[in-house]
Parts: structure tokens; C-alpha cells; sequence
């Protein structure tokens, strides 16, 4: 039998650390085993760790849940989950606050709240398992402090902070042009020459918590500006 298997036999899936080294050292486990293979089911959205020590295997009662985030344009959002929920009807509302911490298409672990009697619950986002969106498209703008891609999908709602090192596109040096000037016809001196711009960029740092995610520019899309 494996950890996971055992503690999903637990009442209710939950474990702690305390009793799991107990036990499992009687078959030869060490703590750093163990350490290990919990680190890699929460990584994987099979366990999640519900204060210091405390562990649930998801799946096992109602409480979390594993699905693909669906993002509404105004900001909201929705999870189906992956496997069937006793007395849930439906998907899984994320208010805006809770939507803010995934983007559009991600898969995600989510502790579901109070089912209402009529099918319906709310729930937050625990972890982000996979992002769906290595790359962006969308418009360079010039912020307050520094630059941003604000993404062409209005489903996507974080803006990409693009740091002043990372915002020039790759140049293609040739004798006969000045400054960077690109196969489509791009002319960019600075990250001011991009503003308006399509372009793409290529997330580097997601972020945690509602916190902006950390990108490059990659490469102008187009040459059409939008203001």
C-alpha cells in the first residue's frame, strides 16, 4: 500500500506528520522519505498540507477538489471538478478575489465551501497545479512604474509586469539598419517604441497570491498600434 493510499483510508483522508512517521518507520521509512513523497503529493494535487503538519487527500470527502479554472471576463470564475462531488450540482463559483489567484484554463486544487441545498457552492483556490498560458498576446502599455502586456483574451485579467531589461524583442543586427528593426518592419530603439503594440510575452514568474505575474517581451505580433 502506498502513503497516499494509506491516508486516503484515514477517516476523512486526513493525517498528521506526527502519526505518518510513527507508522510508517515500522516499514523501514525514513523521515526523509517521507518528507519527500508528501512534498511530491501535494505538488501533484493529491494531498494538501491544511496547516503545519496537518495533511487531506483530496477527493476523499467533500471538502477539496482538483478541475480546470473557467475565468469570466468580469472577473469572476468557475471550476469543474475532475471527479464527481456528493450533492454538488454543477461547477464550483470563485468570487473575484478568489479568481484573481489563477488565470483562465489553469487546473487547480480548490477547498470547496458549504454545498447550499440546492446544489450550488463557492470555494477558494488552494493551489495552481499546471498554468495553461506559458506565453501571452496582448497590448504594451506604459504604466506608472515601468511596463505591461495587458492580455488580448479579456479572460485573462492579470496584466504582465515587463521589466525595463526584458522589455526590448531580440534584435537583428544588420549593416544597413539602425536601431532594432525587425522582419515585420518594427523599428525599436526603446520599450517606449512598442507601446501600443501587439506583442508577446513569455511569463517567467507567475506570481503568488493576487500578486502580478513577471514577464519578457518576445516578439512584436504586429505593427498595428491601438491607441
Amino acid at each position: 500500500m502506498t502513503l497516499l493510499e494509506h491516508i486516503r483510508k484515514l477517516p476523512q483522508g486526513r493525517a498528521t506528520l506526527k502519526n505518518l512517521l510513527r507508522e510508517q518507520a515500522r516499514h523501514g521509512f525514513t523521515r526523509a522519505e517521507i518528507d519527500k513523497q508528501i512534498e511530491d503529493m501535494i505538488a501533484a494535487g493529491q494531498l494538501v498540507e491544511t496547516r503545519s503538519g496537518h495533511y487531506t487527500a483530496v477527493g476523499v470527502g467533500r471538502e477539496y477538489a482538483v478541475g480546470r479554472f473557467h475565468a469570466h471576463r468580469d472577473g469572476y470564475g468557475f471550476v469543474t471538478p475532475e471527479t464527481p462531488i456528493s450533492n454538488l450540482r454543477g461547477d464550483v463559483y470563485l468570487s473575484k478575489e478568489a479568481a484573481a489567484r489563477a488565470m483562465h484554463g489553469d487546473r487547480v486544487v480548490i477547498r470547496i465551501g458549504r454545498i447550499e441545498p440546492d446544489g450550488r457552492a463557492n470555494g477558494e483556490i488552494v493551489r495552481v497545479m499546471r498554468h495553461a498560458h506559458p506565453s501571452v498576446v496582448g497590448e504594451f502599455r506604459l504604466a506608472r512604474k515601468g511596463y505591461v502586456v495587458v492580455p488580448h483574451d479579456d479572460r485573462i485579467h492579470q496584466w504582465i509586469e515587463i521589466p525595463e531589461s526584458m522589455a526590448l524583442p531580440v534584435r537583428h543586427s544588420s549593416a544597413d539598419r539602425v536601431g532594432n528593426l525587425d522582419p515585420k518592419g518594427i523599428h525599436v530603439e526603446t520599450p517606449k517604441d512598442l507601446a501600443g503594440l501587439i506583442v508577446t510575452a513569455q511569463i517567467l514568474d507567475f506570481g503568488e497570491d493576487g500578486e502580478r505575474p513577471v514577464g519578457r517581451e518576445r516578439d512584436p505580433v504586429c505593427t498595428r498600434r491601438l491607441r
